[in-house]
């Protein structure tokens, strides 16, 4: 799949091309040429959501106007399974990853922090999905598997343990039931909230790239999405 979107900024006229590729020959998902007055950039977002070409350019300050448009990009290949799954984040700031892990820490602190918009991802929800009512976080017990290093005689040996943690699961108060867990809500009100989740948040991308864009939702769903 390519794209090609022309435009004009302050220093003159700007080209960028998307492609998404999904055969196993290409190593990336998503690539972004950038062709402007002062060159030819390229950045690609590997098939794990992870960055494979840094930016040319600082992200704080842009060396093309038109850059600051675009530079801000998020790829998401969301799973539903992972989505409902309860998460923990030693983070400030907690952000949710590609594939939709961490999305209940995400909420939790949007709620403590950022109350309004947290608001804002659950009415545009309520809109998208009328049967939902209210976004719940409870407490929930994570255990994570980590790596710790002994040594004995000079000798170094990495040890796998699994610790407990507690973090949020995600559940919904519905028209028909109140506290339905995040694993039994339809694959669609999931992956709705986790776009709906990336758009919200003090780093908010400006772009969007999102594959499997039907999201399992009803036609009159997507056109209200």
């Amino acid at each position: 799949i390519e794209i090609e979107l022309q435009g004009q900024a302050s220093d003159g006229l700007f080209i960028i091309t998307l492609k998404a590729s999904r055969t196993p020959e290409q190593d990336f998902a998503f690539q972004i040429n950038w062709d402007l007055p002062t060159g030819r950039y390229k950045y690609r977002i590997g098939r794990d959501g992870y960055e494979i070409d840094p930016l040319p350019w600082s992200k704080d300050q842009p060396s093309h106007p038109s850059l600051l448009e675009v530079w801000s990009t998020t790829f998401l290949h969301l799973d539903a399974r992972v989505l409902a799954s309860a998460s923990y984040s030693s983070a400030i700031a907690p952000e949710m990853e590609f594939d939709g892990s961490g999305l209940a820490s995400k909420l939790a602190y949007m709620k403590q922090e950022h109350n309004l918009e947290f608001v804002e991802i659950q009415e545009a929800l309520r809109k998208i999905v009328p049967a939902v009512r209210e976004i719940r976080l409870p407490r929930e017990k994570v255990f994570r598997e980590e790596v710790r290093s002994i040594s004995v005689d000079g000798n170094v040996t990495s040890i796998k343990d699994s610790r407990e943690y507690v973090g949020n699961r995600v559940a919904f108060d519905m028209s028909q039931a109140q506290g339905v867990p995040a694993s039994l809500a339809g694959e669609g009100t999931l992956l709705t909230l986790g776009v709906l989740s990336a758009l919200a948040g003090p780093t908010r991308p400006r772009h969007v790239l999102v594959d499997d864009i039907d999201m399992r939702l009803h036609p009159k769903a997507q056109g209200e999405f």
